[in-house]
């Protein structure tokens, strides 16, 4: 379990569908990492609903980018609610503990997801401190 890696990049690796239910699988045992990238990846509908499934366990993804995949624009709305709601659960986590902190406010950072529409344009949602409207 490895506590110091906090961005992953796996940008063009080809992982396709098994490479993402493997990943999705370690995911669960994670929550060090914040930042993932897997632009370019061949990662289709099994793939995705794997990254989906994780997203309901594992709180710390503040970013994940599955532009240039094959995953179907309703599939990517669904992830996209789930990081909207998880960093919503997050952002409220910050904010309890800030109100109880003794040595002041606790800083927080924006949240965001970006993804592919079905016109092949990047989306961009800003979930945590964000209007989470589209960019």
């Amino acid at each position: 379990n490895n506590r110091s890696v906090i961005h992953l990049d796996l940008t063009s690796n080809k992982i396709g569908k098994n490479g993402a239910k493997r990943l999705a699988k370690a995911l669960l045992s994670n929550n060090i990492v914040t930042a993932l990238s897997l632009h370019d990846n061949e990662i289709e509908a099994t793939g995705g609903r794997s990254i989906s499934t994780v997203l309901e366990e594992n709180y710390s993804l503040a970013y994940l980018d599955l532009s240039d995949n094959k995953i179907e624009d309703d599939l990517l709305k669904e992830i996209e609610t789930k990081i909207q709601d998880n960093t919503e659960m997050l952002r409220k986590s910050f904010e309890y503990a800030s109100d109880h902190a003794e040595s002041g406010p606790l800083r927080t950072a924006k949240v965001m997801i970006v993804g592919q529409d079905g016109s092949g344009k990047s989306t961009l949602v800003k979930a945590l401190l964000g209007t989470g409207t589209r960019t």
